[in-house]
C-alpha cells in the first residue's frame, strides 16, 4: 500500500492515544494492556473520585481534540486522499462499542483490508453526556478509554513508518455538516416506522403513534408477544431472545439515566426508549457507517450478528429506492454491502474463521511493511470465490464450503513445503556424495569418479530446490500456518 501523505494521521493517533492514558493512573493502564484484565475488572479496583475526575476530563478533552483541534477533519482528509486514489483498502468497522474479540478482530480484518477505521467511542459518549447522569457518564467515559487502549499497540504499531493499521476517527456527527446529520437522523426514524410495521405487522405513521403503542404494552413481554417477526428484536450475540433484550436495556436506561428521569423499573416510558435503542439505535449506526463508506469509499465490516441483521435490513429496503437528497453517500455505501471486499470481510469474522485473528502482530506488520498483502488477499479472494456470487442473505450457506477451501489451500501450501524440503535434502546429500568421493580417490575410485563427473549436477539441483523451499515459505500464505496447525490438532 501506497501510503504517502499519512503523517498527520499518525501524529493525531499519537496525541489521541496519550489523551486517553493522561487522565488514567499507570496502574489502570498497565492492568488493561499488560496483565490483560477487563475494563470493568479495572474499575472495581479504583476510586470513585478518580473514576468521577478521569471521565470528567475526557468527556471534556476528547471532543475539543476532534472538533477544535481540527484533528478529525485533518484525518479525514488524508484518508479519503488515500481511498480516493484508490490506494488502499478500507474497512470501516460498526457494531459494538469496539470489537467484541478486539485486537483479534482487527488482525483478522488487516489480513485482507490495508487499515480498519473505528468510531472514538468516548467521543459519542460525551456528545450524547445529557441522556446520562454525571456519575454514569464518567464511568462510562472511563470503561470506553480502557476498551480503546487495548488498540494501542496495534494502532502505533506500524514501527513509524506507512499509514497507522488501525485509524480513530471522531463521531460521524463531527465530520458531518449539519443538513447531512439532519438528513441521517430523519432516515433512521423513516427506518424505524419501516422496521416497527414489519415488526408488529401494522403501519405506523409517526414515531408519536408508535411510542403510544409501545408504551401500551406494558411490559417487554407483552411487547414481545405482539410483535410478528422478532428476528431484529433479538441479541444473539449474546443469546437474548426479544424479551430479554429488551429488558437487558431497560435495566441499563435505568442505572445510566439522570435520577428522576423514569418512575421506575415498570414505567411505559421506559420501556419505549429501551424499544427505540434497540431498533432506532441500530439503525442510527447502520447507516452512519453506510454514509462513511459512501463518502470515503470504504468496505463495511462488523463482528455483530445483530449489527449485520440491520444491515441486510437496510440493504434489501433501499436499493430498490432512488438516491434521496443529502443521501448519495448512504446509498454508495449500501452498494459497498455487496461488493465481494465487504463479504469476505464478513466471512473472516465469522466464527469458523476466528482463529485467523492469532496471527502475531509482529509478524502482521512486517508483512504489510514488505508490501505482501496484496499477494494474501487476492489468494483469500480466489479461495472464498464463492461468496461473490450469491445473495446476500444465502451467505451463511457456503460458510463451511469456504472454510474448507481455506484449509485445502493451506494443507496443499505445508505439503509444498515438505516435498521441497525433502528434495532439497536429497540433492544436498547428493552434493556431499560427490564432495566425499572427489576428496578421498586413494579409498574409493569410483566414489572419485562420480564425485568428479556428476558433483556439479547435483550442487545445481540443491540450489534450486533451495531458492524454491525458501520462496515457496515466505510466501504471505504462509503467515496463517501456524494459526490454522493450532486449530486443525
Amino acid at each position: 500500500m501506497n501510503s504517502r501523505g499519512m503523517s498527520r494521521t499518525r501524529k493525531a493517533m499519537e496525541e489521541y492515544f496519550d489523551l486517553l492514558e493522561e487522565p488514567l493512573s499507570k496502574r489502570a493502564v498497565r492492568a488493561v494492556l499488560e496483565e490483560g484484565k477487563k475494563p470493568t475488572e479495572v474499575m472495581k479496583g479504583m476510586y470513585r473520585s478518580d473514576i468521577m475526575a478521569a471521565g470528567q476530563t475526557l468527556l471534556g478533552s476528547m471532543p475539543y481534540f476532534w472538533r477544535y483541534k481540527d484533528a478529525g477533519r485533518a484525518v479525514a482528509d488524508e484518508l479519503k486522499d488515500l481511498t480516493m486514489a484508490k490506494r488502499a483498502l478500507v474497512a470501516y468497522y460498526q457494531g459494538s462499542v469496539t470489537p467484541a474479540e478486539g485486537p483479534r478482530f482487527v488482525r483478522r480484518a488487516l489480513l485482507y483490508a490495508d487499515m480498519v477505521v473505528m468510531m472514538d467511542p468516548v467521543s459519542r459518549t460525551a456528545l450524547v453526556r445529557h441522556i446520562y447522569s454525571p456519575k454514569a457518564a464518567a464511568e462510562v467515559a472511563v470503561w470506553k478509554a480502557l476498551e480503546v487502549l487495548k488498540f494501542r499497540d496495534l494502532c502505533l504499531g506500524a514501527g513509524g513508518r506507512g499509514s497507522p493499521p488501525l485509524v480513530i476517527l471522531p463521531p460521524l456527527d463531527i465530520l458531518m455538516d449539519e443538513e447531512e446529520f439532519e438528513a441521517i437522523r430523519r432516515l433512521a426514524d423513516e427506518h424505524t416506522l419501516e422496521a416497527s410495521s414489519e415488526i408488529f405487522g401494522r403501519g405506523f405513521r409517526s414515531l408519536k403513534e408508535l411510542s403510544e403503542f409501545i408504551k401500551s404494552a406494558q411490559g417487554p413481554d407483552k411487547l414481545a408477544g405482539r410483535a410478528r417477526r422478532t428476528e431484529l428484536l433479538e441479541f444473539p450475540d449474546g443469546g437474548l431472545d426479544a424479551i430479554a433484550h429488551l429488558r437487558m436495556f431497560m435495566e441499563e436506561e435505568l442505572k445510566l439515566a439522570p435520577e428522576g428521569a423514569f418512575r421506575g423499573p415498570d414505567d411505559p416510558e421506559l420501556l419505549k426508549e429501551a424499544y427505540l435503542a434497540v431498533v432506532r439505535g441500530c439503525l442510527c449506526g447502520v447507516n452512519e457507517q453506510f454514509w462513511f463508506c459512501g463518502r470515503f469509499g470504504a468496505q463495511p465490516s462488523t463482528d455483530s450478528e445483530y449489527h449485520w441483521r440491520y444491515l441486510l435490513w437496510a440493504y434489501e429496503h433501499d436499493q430498490a429506492r432512488p438516491a434521496r437528497a443529502l443521501l448519495g453517500e448512504v446509498h454508495k455505501g449500501l452498494r459497498a454491502l455487496s461488493s465481494r471486499h465487504a463479504r469476505v470481510l464478513w466471512l473472516i469474522n465469522r466464527p469458523e474463521c476466528r482463529w485467523l485473528g492469532d496471527v502475531p502482530v509482529k509478524k502482521l506488520v512486517k508483512m504489510r511493511e514488505e508490501g505482501a498483502l496484496e499477494e494474501l488477499r487476492c489468494k483469500l479472494g480466489r479461495i472464498f470465490y464463492v461468496v461473490g456470487h450469491v445473495p446476500l442473505e444465502e451467505l451463511e450457506e457456503v460458510v463451511d464450503d469456504c472454510r474448507r477451501e481455506l484449509e485445502d489451500e493451506l494443507r496443499r501450501h505445508e505439503e509444498k513445503l515438505r516435498d521441497l524440503k525433502m528434495e532439497f535434502g536429497l540433492s544436498a546429500s547428493a552434493v556431499v556424495v560427490g564432495v566425499l568421493g572427489a576428496a578421498l580417490p586413494f579409498l574409493a575410485p569410483l566414489a572419485f569418479l562420480l564425485g568428479g563427473s556428476i558433483g556439479v549436477l547435483p550442487a545445481l539441483a540443491a540450489a534450486k530446490a533451495g531458492l524454491d523451499w525458501w520462496r515457496e515459505r515466505n510466501r504471505p500464505i504462509g503467515i496463517l500456518l501456524k494459526p490454522w496447525a493450532h486449530v486443525a490438532r
